[in-house]
């Protein structure tokens, strides 16, 4: 009885001409959903390189928009929308904090101290609105109004840390009682 061995077929594999590695034609992608030719570049290839391109972009971004804000000549308004949109672009304050630091840090490695200047300048600027914005609204706040924001803000954090509040009061010379505590108890 003849033995069959199955040998690897040689057409179904494809060299990357990124990291010259020899794979089966499924790790490329097909240039078309109809065609069964295949992109040179391997699927890890395509998917370092994506992600190197966009990680430029966004800096090229970040650099623009520093830009933008330091001609702005303070121009609130055009702060204020180049902020929004920057957070609406890269999905919040955080995120948007973290790519100008990473675009800062990177051109003060490349040595490009034009650009990292112009990003601190326009980090700068921002803040200066920022605080601007808050002087203003503070102003325009009535008493009232501040007595609520702050007592809304001591009852979240009492909530979110309630040892802070224990601590206070121990430290003034209250007894703090547990929910459902009895009065007999505070002497």
């Amino acid at each position: 009885m003849p033995t069959t061995t199955s040998e690897p077929d040689v057409e179904a594999t494809q060299c990357c001409n990124f990291c010259a590695r020899l794979l089966p034609v499924e790790y490329f992608r097909r240039k078309s959903r109809k065609s069964e030719q295949r992109h040179s570049q391997c699927r890890d290839c395509h998917t370092a390189y994506r992600r190197e391109y966009e990680r430029k972009k966004r800096h090229k971004h970040i650099v623009s928009v520093a830009g933008e804000i330091v001609n702005s000549k303070r121009d609130r308004n055009l702060v204020i929308l180049l902020v929004h949109e920057l957070n609406r672009r890269f999905k919040g304050t955080a995120a948007v904090a973290e790519l100008w630091s990473d675009a800062t840090t990177e051109a003060v490695a490349r040595g490009r101290s034009y650009t990292s200047f112009r990003l601190l300048q326009g980090f700068l600027e921002l803040a200066v609105v920022a605080r601007e914005l808050r002087e203003e609204q503070m102003e325009d706040s009535t008493q009232n109004e501040l007595q609520q924001y702050i007592t809304a803000e001591t009852l979240q954090l009492i909530r979110e840390k309630p040892e802070i509040a224990v601590s206070a009061a121990e430290s003034i010379g209250w007894t703090v009682l547990p929910p459902g505590g009895s009065e007999s108890n505070r002497d």
